[in-house]
């Protein structure tokens, strides 16, 4: 979903993938030759506190340097790319139209109409529709009509322009992480066909919960609750420092009672978090009881422990989504560094593959 008017489809072969978060900018850049795809560059440049807060950018510089930042360790020569809202900030409906309606006729009668579908005066959002295919009733089509605040991607495109550069595809952060499904269907039971998938991303202060059926968004939904919960307790029970907490957590060499306690405390909330979405989602579908497989993501994904801990939890077969073990990289992607942020990397990956959206 693009929310730029003017913009169908990128001119060139690639984009940058851009994950702007709370805590982090991450970058990545993909090449596609034929039906692969090749990891070209990323980064992963931490954000200062304030800089983006409750989703919303808060201080455009500070991102944008940021910006600038991932860009030059990357090594990318792009400078074309695709960023996302998040479903909170965003409005997304199904519409049925006339399937004889040219799309410059469709925009026109989405703009005439939007008011009964977007709850803003239209001069103060951004609206972009995309057709998904035939409707129920004859001689009709379905469409998702989305629209954002225009003051929210506003503060998006000045913070890429701060960092030198230009957003071509402005998407929603659910419909991305959907579009990177496909990476991951070889981790999925029958590739995903026919197949019940909870994708769970979990990010600083935000979780982001998908449920595929069959591949496509079936139910959706964000928790406030992320790997900052853990960090402040880290702080907080050992005494001391914020950012030496995030450290020790991400290098797992924290003394007690971070093993026995902390982090159990952590797995067993986010497992709650987990579940509690899992129940709406049944209950929104009521010839459904389970998921087949949860696959975790994010910065906090492989935490000693975490998948093991949910699986039992939740008795679902769980695992840490690898969405680039089955893709080439490049000189530049390989080792180490790109492994260890990988986990974090699938809605950067998910927006760079709209380059070769057809």
């Amino acid at each position: 979903m693009r929310f730029l008017p003017s913009i169908f489809g990128p001119e060139e072969n690639s984009l940058l993938g851009l994950d702007i978060s709370s805590s982090a900018v991450k970058l990545l850049e993909l090449s596609r030759a034929g039906n692969s795809y090749r990891v070209e560059a990323f980064a992963n440049e931490p954000l200062a506190a304030g800089a983006v807060v409750d989703q919303q950018i808060k201080e455009p510089e500070q991102v944008g340097a940021a910006i600038a930042r991932a860009v030059r360790h990357s090594g990318t020569s792009l400078r074309r790319a695709a960023i996302a809202v998040s479903a909170a900030e965003a409005i997304s409906k199904v519409i049925e139209m006339p399937s004889d309606l040219s799309e410059d006729e469709m925009e026109s009668q989405i703009n005439f109409e939007a008011d009964q579908h977007i709850p803003f005066a239209i001069e103060e959002v951004n609206l972009d529709f995309q057709v998904l295919g035939p409707a129920d009733r004859d001689e009709a089509v379905r469409v998702m009509l989305a629209a954002c605040k225009r003051d929210t991607i506003d503060l998006r495109l000045a913070a890429l322009e701060f960092g030198g550069l230009e957003a071509k595809v402005v998407d929603v952060e659910t419909f991305a992480l959907q579009n990177a499904a496909g990476l991951l269907s070889y981790q999925m039971p029958n590739d995903g066909v026919d197949s019940i998938v909870a994708i769970v991303d979990i990010g600083a202060r935000l979780t982001k919960i998908s449920i595929l059926d069959n591949l496509d968004t079936a139910y959706i939904q964000e928790r406030q609750f992320g790997g900052q919960s853990l960090t402040d307790d880290i702080s907080r029970r050992l005494a001391i420092d914020p950012g030496e907490a995030e450290e020790g957590k991400l290098r797992g060499d924290l003394p007690e009672p971070y093993a026995s306690e902390v982090l159990p405390s952590f797995c067993q909330d986010l497992g709650e978090q987990i579940n509690r979405t899992l129940q709406l989602f049944y209950s929104a579908h009521s010839n459904v009881d389970t998921v087949d497989k949860i696959l975790v993501t994010g910065g906090s994904a492989e935490l000693p422990g975490l998948v093991t801990h949910l699986q039992q939890q939740l008795g679902v077969k769980t695992e840490v989504a690898k969405p680039f073990e089955r893709l080439r990289k490049a000189g530049r992607s390989r080792g180490g560094k790109f492994e260890e942020a990988s986990s974090g990397l699938l809605l950067a990956a998910g927006l760079a593959l709209r380059a070769f959206d057809t």
